[in-house]
């Protein structure tokens, strides 16, 4: 059997991880599998980096496709379209600069030009960070943390916020902060997270969470699209 080799720069190994086991189980039987690069954390390396290991993955592979898992929250300052226009729904400042950066790989060069405008290039930003997928199930969390029930301040949380993509991005409210703030060291981000994914389960996330439920969405029908040109 082929498959559609989707290349996803990701923000660390937590991300890898939760493609690994959440996102590979789910695409793998509509005929599509992941490849990943690594950026371990993007806040110090500035857009023209980033640009450049999204470029890589293009140049290694130009006829797969590739997307982004990286956080809102820790997008360098200098990326294209972070600052200026302002936005009250944090969904719509993503999309604004998931769209610019597009925009922004359209400026290398011809061969990058025709890997975005044919649509293979799919950006994507994490509002405002993994562990706001968390949260769409609060009583997921302390059971795959260290079992003391902090559920209570988890469900306070998020029932403050319209969905856990709202849940902001200031560096002591971000939803990772407010993990830390609870549990401490306890909270080992790459075991728990994906440990309290897996108990919530893919579709509980995408219900919760119209943005992450949208970039899975345009996954599943670029699957489906090419599942069918094989089978022509």
């Amino acid at each position: 059997m082929s498959f559609t080799v989707v290349q996803i720069v990701v923000e660390g190994e937590t991300e890898r991880d939760f493609v690994k086991k959440i996102l590979g189980p789910h695409f793998r039987p509509l005929g599509m599998i992941f490849q990943f690069d690594l950026l371990h954390g993007v806040t110090r390396w500035g857009w023209e980096k980033v640009r450049n290991e999204i470029a890589g993955c293009i140049y290694d592979n130009p006829n797969s496709y590739c997307t982004t898992m990286l956080d809102l929250y820790g997008l360098p300052e200098n990326s294209p379209g972070k600052h200026g226009e302002k936005y009250d729904d944090p969904r719509k400042w993503a999309e604004h600069i998931e769209r610019a950066m597009s925009r922004s790989l359209l400026e290398m060069n011809e061969r990058i030009e025709l890997f975005v405008e044919t649509g293979h290039f799919i950006p994507y930003l994490q509002v405002h960070e993994f562990e706001a997928l968390l949260f769409s199930d609060p009583l997921a969390i302390s059971p795959n943390v260290d079992g003391r029930s902090k559920d209570e301040e988890l469900i306070q949380i998020r029932e403050s916020y319209p969905t856990p993509e709202h849940i902001n991005n200031h560096p002591s409210t971000a939803p990772s902060h407010r993990l830390r703030k609870l549990f401490g060291s306890a909270y080992q981000k790459p075991l728990c997270g994906s440990l309290i994914a897996e108990d919530i389960g893919l579709e509980k996330m995408r219900r919760e969470c119209r943005h992450f439920n949208g970039w899975i969405t345009l996954l599943e029908e670029i699957a489906e699209m090419e599942k069918a040109k094989r089978q022509d």
